[in-house]
């Protein structure tokens, strides 16, 4: 009897070992520590990964191959921005401050009128503005097409959006969500120095402890500030993690489509790296734009922070959720320009209701598509 109450106890006290054991290695292989960003984009030769922890795992198997390449002239045109807005003396330059890797001052920037007139180094402290990844001066050559009316950053058109670079990621893409909180109250904090009406984070943290709630309370921070919060849903997929500040309501979320060319019947499809999710009975993103072979600008600085100088009128083609927050924020600081009498509020509303509401058959559910062309 005592042996049989012995070996019980044994088996108790094995299990609960390996229970432990269990958790532990989901808590340490699985979960995101606190602190580190989550998802990057690649370069044009480079597939899609996802930092976690420190080290670069690759989970997005089936990133969507496509032949087809989205110029900006017919990326304006996808989403309905086709034919010039006359301005007047009342419009202001918008400033976007570009929450990433940094901006290099790419010639097709400066020369089109385009500047970054403000930086800050929150990895390195270094006082000019450069971009040793790649991935922040992508995202500003796709926001930078909206500036202008002419074909892309073309050298005779001026334009009306300015960059304020927030250098919040290293040069391998990799950062720390406490530097995105840091980033966003530097924004708040110079927003007026600099008109700094939008931000753009395509980067995020998943909802995983306390810091991904205090970027998510710094993002409705600036929204109560004035200051549109346009950021990345993620590439990873369905069901996996819900990020912040995606999941914060008065951010505008942003998803991808799969397609990269224009279809005059609207037949997109959603991209499948894009992370959806609900909350609160709330569908996340919010809205979904272009995210696949879009043309943009590249950096001068090579991948791996070699500090190799290239040429400075250099392309790139980029993919991901990443892009389509660029689009997003392109779309708004146009509509900011054109339409200074209204505030962050209308905007937000206009933009997400004159979206094209398209049928995925796929994932059966209904999206929104960023369309402005009947608003204008």
């Amino acid at each position: 009897m005592k042996k049989k109450i012995f070996l019980k106890k044994k088996f108790v006290v094995l299990l609960i070992i390996v229970i432990i054991f269990f958790c532990w290695c989901i808590k340490e292989f699985f979960l995101p520590k606190t602190g580190t960003t989550v998802f990057i984009e690649p370069n044009q030769d480079k597939k899609p990964e996802i930092v976690l922890h420190s080290e670069y795992v690759d989970m997005v198997n089936d990133w969507e191959e496509s032949n087809d390449i989205l110029t900006m002239e017919d990326l304006k045109e996808m989403v309905g921005i086709i034919e010039p807005i006359e301005s007047t003396d009342k419009n202001e330059k918008i400033t976007v401050a570009v929450l990433d890797t940094g901006i290099f001052e790419h010639k097709r920037l400066s020369v089109s009128g385009q500047q970054v007139i403000g930086n800050v180094d929150l990895v390195n402290g270094i006082e000019e503005t450069y971009d040793d990844n790649g991935h922040g001066t992508a995202i500003a050559g796709i926001i930078a097409a909206f500036g202008i009316n002419g074909p892309y950053l073309d050298y005779e058109e001026d334009s009306f959006i300015n960059f304020v670079s927030i250098k919040v990621l290293d040069y391998q893409c990799k950062g720390y969500g406490s530097k995105i909180v840091e980033g966003i109250e530097w924004a708040i904090e110079n927003k007026d120095k600099y008109n700094i009406k939008i931000i753009n984070i395509s980067v995020g943290v998943p909802v995983y402890g306390s810091e991904s709630d205090k970027i998510a309370e710094a993002a409705k921070s600036a929204y109560d500030e004035g200051i549109l919060v346009v950021t990345a849903s993620g590439n990873l997929r369905d069901g996996v993690f819900q990020y912040s500040p995606a999941l914060e309501p008065t951010c505008m979320s942003v998803g991808s489509i799969k397609e990269s060319y224009i279809d005059k019947t609207y037949n997109y499809s959603i991209a499948a790296f894009t992370t959806c999710w609900e909350n609160n009975n709330v569908s996340y993103p919010i809205i979904y734009a272009p995210g696949c072979n879009i043309e943009s600008l590249k950096s001068n600085i090579y991948y791996k922070g070699k500090g190799e100088i290239g040429e400075n009128d250099n392309f790139n083609i980029v993919s991901g959720t990443s892009a389509s927050a660029a689009v997003v924020t392109g779309v708004v600081a146009y509509y900011m320009y054109y339409y200074p009498e209204k505030n962050i509020d209308e905007i937000r509303e206009v933009i997400i209701n004159s979206g094209i509401s398209i049928w995925d058959e796929k994932k059966k559910m209904k999206y929104k598509f960023i369309h402005v062309g009947d608003v204008r």
